[in-house]
């Protein structure tokens, strides 16, 4: 009787839905500049997937990168911004486990 129970068990993790079915993570990363080509440390930057609720933000790091990971298949809205420049937009659409590179350049924000 436990060998039959084992038999079944295994075979209904083995061929369950879930055990294959999940979609690969991907991720979303990149460096941001000012128009002179200098990195850009402390700019905000945050990732939004309309229509989902879906939304994470973080600074670039000292050398003007920034990293999203774990993210499922989908268009997503980037929007980066530094103090005094304008605010950068951009649609991405992510495949399955794909990992996609988004430089962005900011530019100095016009004084009115």
């Amino acid at each position: 009787m436990d060998r039959a129970f084992f038999f079944i068990f295994a075979a209904f993790v083995a061929f369950s839905p879930g055990a294959s079915g999940q979609a690969a993570a991907g991720s979303i990363a990149g460096r941001v500049f000012d128009e002179s080509g200098a990195v850009f440390p402390g700019a905000a930057v945050e990732l939004s997937q309309p229509g989902t609720g879906f939304r994470k933000s973080t600074l670039t790091a000292g050398d003007g990168a920034y990293r999203f990971e774990d993210l499922i298949e989908g268009t997503y809205a980037l929007r980066v911004l530094g103090i005094g420049f304008s605010i950068v937009r951009q649609e991405v659409t992510l495949a399955p486990g794909a990992s996609q590179r988004i430089d962005v350049t900011l530019k100095l924000e016009a004084i009115a």
